[in-house]
């Protein structure tokens, strides 16, 4: 529940800052909020030169650089009824620390069933292309999540090497 929390105010803080708007005091209160929950200041926004909609946020931790995105930026592929938005956040050489779904065009009660059996916890040390054992009886919403991640990473992988030139 936690690190869903955090993925969700990492989410606001996303559009909060591409939104360039710092001057709410509720958008100032949800960034601390996510400061303080991975324990750093250390924290930016970037937005792709080449590309303007490509966008994500850096926290530095102790020597490790994290990236967050929201899936929607890069890609929107449909499960079963529509698009599910989710949360990434992943190291340097693309591997994902966590992912999490902030919302979904999908039936709630297969959304339930992908978070009850445990299905975004496979993503933990994921890598694009890794194997991802899919829920029996959501399998085209897990499928759509799966390739969702793959193809987000791969079209942020050039807007992370223009970053960390």
């Amino acid at each position: 529940m936690k690190s869903y929390l955090i993925l969700m105010i990492l989410s606001l803080s996303l559009t909060i800052l591409s939104a360039n708007s710092f001057a709410n005091v509720t958008d100032r209160k949800y960034l601390n909020m996510v400061k303080d929950e991975i324990k750093t200041e250390a924290f930016e926004a970037y937005q792709s030169r080449s590309n303007p909609n490509y966008k994500f946020t850096v926290f530095t931790k102790e020597h490790e650089r994290l990236f967050f995105i929201v899936s929607t930026d890069y890609s929107r592929l449909k499960g079963y009824q529509g698009t599910t938005t989710l949360g990434i956040v992943f190291n340097d050489s693309l591997q994902v620390k966590q992912a999490s779904i902030i919302r979904s065009q999908e039936t709630a009660s297969y959304i339930k069933r992908i978070n009850a059996m445990g299905f975004m916890r496979k993503f933990a040390d994921y890598r694009p292309g890794d194997e991802v054992e899919i829920i029996s009886g959501a399998t085209m919403t897990c499928d759509a999540i799966i390739k969702s991640i793959d193809e987000s990473l791969a079209k942020v992988k050039p807007l992370i090497l223009e970053y960390l030139k």
